[in-house]
């Protein structure tokens, strides 16, 4: 499959369109204000509001899954947030997990050409960034893929 999308680009692809559709809103911790939808970026370039949440590192392994070819691919989900305690933080974080553990249903296009896939939400930490302004949640999600028999 010389024209086939790179795993981590796919899952990168597909994490967006989950996360995204329909957009993940949150009450925002007292006194930051009303509910408000979170965004999704690849990179913020620093304009972005708060909460948002970023697409990070990505790896793939190859693997056989089920006698055939595979992949395990990882890729780091960040919640951003400037509210000073870990509360809002910790709503993107569950809200991410809602949205991408154990993920049952139809997947998006991006996956066409696999099957066999699975999504877990493997890890998630919580830690103030250097300059102690902002709070900073990280998830590792791990997605299994198996390439469809032709």
């Amino acid at each position: 499959m010389a024209d086939s999308i790179a795993p981590d680009d796919a899952v990168r692809a597909v994490l967006y369109e989950l996360l995204t559709a329909p957009a993940i809103s949150l009450a925002r911790p007292y006194p930051l204000g009303a509910a408000r939808n979170v965004p999704v970026f690849d990179e913020t370039g620093g304009t972005a509001g708060f909460p948002y949440i970023t697409l990070g590192a990505s790896e793939a392994f190859p693997v056989e899954e089920h006698g055939r070819f595979g992949w395990l691919v990882r890729i780091s989900v960040h919640g951003w947030s400037d509210y000073q305690g870990y509360a809002e933080v910790s709503a993107v974080e569950r809200a991410v997990t809602a949205r991408l553990h154990r993920r049952q249903g139809a997947w998006p296009a991006a996956f066409d050409q696999w099957e066999h896939i699975s999504m877990t939400v493997s890890a998630a930490r919580k830690m103030r960034d250097e300059d102690t302004r902002y709070r900073h949640g990280v998830m590792d999600v791990v997605v299994r893929l198996t390439q469809k028999e032709e």
